[in-house]
């Protein structure tokens, strides 16, 4: 049996590069992409950058904070979903049938 020997790296011991040797994949651990600079995106699990699909875990609504709207996408009945919240906590849904 191999012996384990644990190691500790102090972050301002690395040096980062703007290469993508050591990034996230679908195969191995790793650094994560450098970011798009678009708050939008989300690191998807295919390990790019991308724009979420779903917003909640299926057969739940999705969590939203007062004065906020939230769309996403029910793909199984081919609908985009609205939620609002209201200041005051009312919330109110909606949903626009996609063709």
């Amino acid at each position: 049996m191999a012996e384990t020997i644990g190691v500790t790296v102090d972050e301002t011991g690395i040096s980062l590069n703007d290469d993508t040797d050591d990034n996230v994949s679908t195969t191995k651990h790793g650094f994560a992409p450098k970011a798009p600079n678009d708050a939008a995106q989300v690191l998807l699990g295919s390990a790019a950058w991308g724009l979420p699909t779903k917003l909640s875990v299926p057969g739940s609504a999705p969590t939203i904070a007062a004065s906020q709207a939230q769309f996403y996408l029910d793909e199984g009945n081919n609908k985009l979903m609205v939620r609002v919240k209201y200041a005051d906590g009312t919330q109110k849904t909606g949903e626009i049938a996609l063709t």
